[in-house]
């Protein structure tokens, strides 16, 4: 099937054309959309690490009498921290990024 005259094939071409930028349009929301929901999946993802933190901390402090900091100072003292080292200084450094937002 071919178009028959000018007119025509120029509402054909800008047929195609207004097609292919609402296809663009749609992927490029979808994409954004998508985005979106996993950035608040991992935000939410943090939020529950956090509260976790919290209330572990909390069981420490009042099961041991000790502050994370004490604790951890401890297990540096009897060299039984290993990543705990590692998994310190992240904390901090995120808190430090925090601060600074």
């Amino acid at each position: 099937m071919a178009a028959a005259s000018n007119i025509s094939r120029v509402f054909f071409l800008g047929e195609l054309l207004v097609t292919f930028l609402l296809a663009v349009i749609l992927i490029t929301i979808w994409s954004s959309v998508k985005s979106e929901r996993e950035a608040d999946e991992i935000r939410e993802a943090i939020y529950e690490i956090r509260k976790q933190g919290d209330e572990m901390a909390g069981f420490i402090k009042s099961e041991y009498g000790y502050t994370v900091e004490d604790a951890l100072t401890c297990l540096v003292t009897l060299n039984l921290a290993g990543m705990l080292k590692v998994i310190q200084f992240l904390s901090q450094y995120e808190d430090r990024k925090e601060l600074d937002s």
